[in-house]
């Protein structure tokens, strides 16, 4: 009994969810699973394999450069680097060539195969060469020339096949170990948490310059709901005096046609606008904290005959009505204070 797999209207097959179709769940999109003993291991594996490189390739070159050893431990260490690097590569992009990795191509995988070929071929031939010559000069045409040749040659074998396994050994690990996408996706969760990071800071930042310039505009708010305050009830008490002045003046005189024309008309009748209003900060919750207004000051009711109002005018309410103008020349609110039992103001006697 077979068993199918359904899948819905346009979904891919399973095993090709992912470019190459290598993966059949996309959990396995993270890479091989392995453990921290694997991994130890396949370190180990990587020195094991480059330390036989390094005695393989001191092997094959020391015949020729006995007598300078720091020039055959730079050239022992860079073809040992070298194998190793084009052995990984070659994994690395055969690898990516299997996921159908954006950027892969297989010339490169071909260079590095190339490469890695020449080197080893080229150490062997090297090494195989200087040992004969090596066995000839020592022994000369005796029989023991043959049996040096012979184990130059299982010598030589030898390193040509140590070489290749620690290459394969190196390709297979890094096959293993190298997944692009995965890779990709690990960078781009780097770099998320890092921008994620750097975005609370400047948030908090953002958060707290919001709070400080709030404070700052209540403070603002109160001190400009004080200063209309102050200025309304300067105004208030100016009106008051004014008006108190003429009851005075036409109570003292008899007439109340005295008091015409003896204030001027108020220089600036309504509230006068803060210079500063353009200035003022923008109300971060103008929901929760409005703009305070300017206090309404009564403003005076103009004579028709335009001599100004006289004093007695009464309003709607039936109060004085207010006058505007500065006080006189050489008075002062103590000036008029109230007289006892409505008697005149000795500065306001009528003059016969």
């Amino acid at each position: 009994m077979t068993s199918t797999i359904t899948t819905g209207a346009g979904d891919p097959p399973p095993r090709s969810s992912m470019p190459g179709g290598r993966y059949v769940d996309t959990a396995l999109f993270t890479g091989r699973p392995g453990t921290a003993l694997g991994g130890v291991a396949e370190v180990g594996v990587l020195v094991l394999a480059a330390g036989a490189d390094v005695a393989a390739f001191y092997n094959a070159l020391s015949a020729g450069l006995n007598d300078q050893p720091y020039l055959l431990y730079m050239l022992v260490a860079g073809f040992t680097a070298v194998a190793l690097l084009l052995a990984h590569g070659c994994g690395r992009i055969y690898r990516d060539l299997d996921q159908r990795a954006s950027g892969a191509r297989s010339l490169a995988l071909y260079v590095c195969l190339a490469g890695w070929a020449l080197l080893g071929i080229a150490a062997f031939v090297s090494r195989l060469l200087l040992a004969d010559e090596d066995s000839g000069a020592t022994f000369g045409g005796s029989g023991g020339g043959g049996e040096g040749s012979r184990t130059a040659q299982m010598l030589a074998l030898l390193f040509l096949a140590l070489y290749f396994g620690t290459g394969a050994a190196a390709a297979v690990i890094a096959y293993w170990n190298h997944n692009s996408p995965a890779h990709a996706y690990h960078r781009s969760s780097r770099r998320l948490a890092r921008a994620r990071k750097l975005a609370e800071r400047r948030v908090e930042a953002h958060e707290k310059l919001v709070s400080q310039h709030r404070q700052r505009y209540h403070e603002w708010a109160r001190t400009e709901a004080a200063h209309a305050a102050a200025r309304a009830k300067r105004l208030a008490l100016a009106e008051e005096l004014k008006q108190l002045a003429r009851q005075r003046m036409a109570a003292a005189g008899q007439d109340p046609a005295t008091t015409d024309g003896l204030f001027a008309p108020d220089r600036h009748p309504d509230p006068v606008p803060s210079p500063y209003r353009d200035l003022r900060p923008v109300d971060p919750d103008p929901q929760r904290t409005p703009v305070p207004q300017h206090i309404a000051v009564p403003r005076r009711t103009p004579d028709p005959s335009g001599g100004g109002p006289k004093a007695g005018a009464t309003g709607a309410a039936g109060q004085p009505t207010a006058r505007s103008g500065p006080l006189p020349t050489g008075t002062s609110p103590s000036d008029s204070a109230a007289p006892p039992d409505g008697a005149p103001h000795n500065s306001y006697q009528h003059r016969s």
